[in-house]
């Protein structure tokens, strides 16, 4: 729908063309990078790939990130450090009314973990589990027992779905909260999930993917009009999003503390109760789930039965109380008649609007004291973070790396014992020795660490392959001859 739409005001759109990598006017960089942006290749349906230039590359590219992955900006949260694993139902069990089409979120009954319930088109419904990274892939079977595993734990997703047919397969992502370091460099720019990802908690992903294009957009424009496309002009609204992003977060990592808590450390504020119409809703609060407002805001079950409703339905309550009791002081300001139903009124509406006000105290005291406690958390993670990062992870990186680099020596000499020529071409055998040692940890070793598989590009491989040949191969080769005499 928006491509259409982006085509009928003259954009042009290349459908079935692949990006394979962005150009940089002084060739591509591992790091920040120092180049500018100057375009990207494309491959077309028949394979045939080719350059197209350009004065800005914005990176929508989702969460392969084209632009973030290449250049390395990715940083994992620290504290999200969740995954998710999900399908899609046909035929499951929808609320009627106002909210036929609600998000729901259903806890565990272990609480290790809470479920989204997402109408969608067509009668079909998403269902995921999100938990903790370790608990929800360590040790575990495959996506569809996993799956099946933790519907089991939650009574209410299994009631929801019992009558449904699954619509798709398993899909599952791990350690999905991340975000780069920076929006925008040098004649680039990244929007949406290419720039970062939050939480499916409020699914933020489709918000801050249009409103970080709007900002993006803006930029351009403006970046055109001053013929200056740096990463200064490109990037001007990457700190008051990220900014935004933060305040989001705040209520994330929140939620979830909450819901990992047997009791809630600040007690929300009593409000109405509404009788569940279904056997279906009820056996939320059997199971340990939670009660859902139309508005998607979950709130702890208190009696079997009922559910404590928040957000909307209370604040327009609140509402139409103050309104009541502020046209009631006006009839007796204007003089209409004083009898004692009139005045029982006044005081009734009174009271209640006395009773909205403390409640609405409560709430801006108990939304400051998590606030505060969370700013307190974040600071103190932060210091751990840091004291963490350069002791305990740098002793880890040295440790790996002269693992690393002692086992490339003992293969080659351990190979040089049953294979002469190793030694006695020290020089010929070490600069292939190195091509070797490149190209398994580029094709082996990478893509299964958190690096990611890395993109080859001419200049970058050249550097590493030169690199791998005289400072590894070599030096192994004549450690190994040295060795052998």
């Amino acid at each position: 729908m928006m491509l259409d739409n982006a085509r009928e005001h003259g954009v042009c759109v290349h459908d079935g063309v692949r990006v394979v990598e962005v150009l940089f006017e002084d060739g591509p960089s591992t790091s920040l990078g120092t180049g500018r942006a100057v375009g990207v290749t494309i491959q077309e349906e028949n394979g045939k790939r080719r350059d197209v230039h350009a004065k800005v590359v914005v990176d929508a590219s989702g969460q392969a990130g084209l632009i973030q992955n290449r250049l390395r900006l990715r940083v994992w949260d620290p504290v999200l450090n969740k995954g998710a694993i999900w399908t899609y139902w046909e035929g499951a069990y929808r609320d009627t009314g106002r909210d036929e089409g609600a998000t729901m979120v259903l806890q565990t009954a272990n609480k290790n973990g809470w479920f989204w319930y997402i109408p969608q088109h067509d009668n079909i419904v998403s269902v995921g589990v999100v938990a903790p990274f370790d608990y929800l892939f360590k040790n575990r079977g495959s996506y569809e027992d996993t799956y099946q595993e933790e519907v089991e734990r939650c009574p209410a997703v299994k009631e929801r779905i019992a009558s449904a047919t699954r619509a798709t397969g398993y899909f599952a992502t791990k350690d999905y909260s991340y975000r780069a370091t920076r929006v925008a460099g040098d004649g680039w720019v990244m929007i949406g999930d290419a720039w970062g990802f939050l939480d499916p908690l409020y699914s933020s992903g489709v918000l801050l993917a249009l409103r970080s294009g709007e900002m993006a957009a803006d930029a351009i424009v403006e970046a055109f009009a001053k013929h200056d496309t740096s990463e200064a002009q490109l990037g001007k609204w990457g700190p008051a999003f990220n900014d935004g992003v933060d305040r989001m977060r705040r209520l994330v990592c929140e939620y979830s503390r909450r819901l990992q808590l047997r009791q809630l450390r600040t007690p929300l504020p009593r409000a109405s109760r509404h009788r569940h119409r279904s056997p279906d809703r009820r056996s939320l609060h059997r199971s340990g789930g939670q009660g859902v407002a139309a508005d998607g805001v979950a709130v702890p079950a208190r009696q079997e039965g009922d559910s404590l409703v928040a957000g909307r339905h209370a604040a327009e309550r609140c509402s139409a109380e103050r309104q009541r009791a502020g046209a009631a002081g006006r009839s007796q300001s204007l003089g209409e008649p004083h009898d004692h139903s009139a005045r029982g009124s006044v005081r009734h509406a009174g009271g209640r609007h006395a009773r909205c006000a403390r409640r609405d105290r409560v709430l801006r005291s108990a939304r400051r004291d998590a606030g505060a406690n969370f700013s307190e958390h974040r600071r103190r993670t932060a210091r751990t973070v840091v004291v963490l990062g350069r002791l305990a992870t740098a002793a880890l990186g040295v440790a790996l790396h002269f693992f690393i680099a002692f086992l490339i020596v003992a293969t080659y000499v351990l190979a040089s014992r049953r294979f002469a020529m190793l030694t006695r071409a020290p020089i010929v055998c070490g600069l292939v020795y190195g091509v070797v040692v490149y190209l398994f940890m580029n094709l082996v070793v990478l893509p299964v660490s958190a690096a990611g598989r890395p993109t080859f590009v001419v200049p970058v491989v050249v550097n590493g392959v030169l690199i791998h040949m005289l400072g590894v191969g070599l030096p192994s080769a004549l450690f190994a001859k040295a060795a052998s005499s």
